[in-house]
């Protein structure tokens, strides 16, 4: 199995060394293949993992700063 890094901080697959651990339960990783066009670098090829799943700590985290948000505006 190849190992992958992983840039998604907030993905449930990601190992605290930044590895996707998707494929060591037993399923095949999703990738698929992207191109977007921008301003300043032209046109950009990447590959985008389609087993992103937030991770339960990331959830909490949004809920938290959703909250704070809203009592900031009831200010």
């Amino acid at each position: 199995m190849p190992r992958i890094k992983c840039a998604s901080i907030d993905c449930k697959w990601n190992s605290d060394t930044n590895m996707c651990t998707y494929g060591r339960t037993g399923h095949t990783l999703l990738m698929c293949d992207s191109y977007v066009l921008t301003v300043n670098d032209g046109r950009q090829h990447f590959h985008k993992c389609k087993a992103f799943e937030k991770s339960e700590r990331a959830k909490e985290l949004e809920g938290a700063f959703k909250r704070f948000l809203e009592s900031e505006d009831k200010e």
